[in-house]
């Protein structure tokens, strides 16, 4: 009996550790979601594309999550990762669509020149 609830704790522990890390990984994830949204790429394989890479991010960082909770020290760093590294990515997308209006502004030829 001792065993029984010993593992009914620890999956209690993983579940609560699972409605913790969701709703701080997906603001940070429909933030940057939005912001693809709002820079208005002309094409729309883009904004798909983010959905679906936040979704893949966020299914690995919780399975990572869930093992390294086994690890005392080791759970949190994915998810401080993930979120840092979204500042990156929306640097990283505005050069992209700043790149990308000024090529359709002034055209090919006169940007590289």
């Amino acid at each position: 009996m001792l065993k029984l609830s010993k593992t009914k704790k620890h999956l209690t522990m993983k579940i609560s550790i699972l409605f913790a890390l969701l709703p701080m990984l997906l603001l940070p994830a429909l933030i940057f979601i939005g912001w693809v949204w709002l820079l208005h790429f002309p094409w729309l394989w883009v904004l798909q594309a983010t959905i679906a890479i936040e979704i893949i991010l966020i299914l690995l960082v919780i399975f990572s999550e869930k093992q390294a909770s086994d690890v005392n020290g080791a759970s949190g760093w994915m998810a401080f990762g993930f979120i840092l590294g979204h500042a990156y990515f929306a640097i990283g997308v505005t050069v992209f669509w700043l790149l990308v209006w000024l090529m359709q502004r002034f055209g090919w030829v006169e940007f590289i020149l």
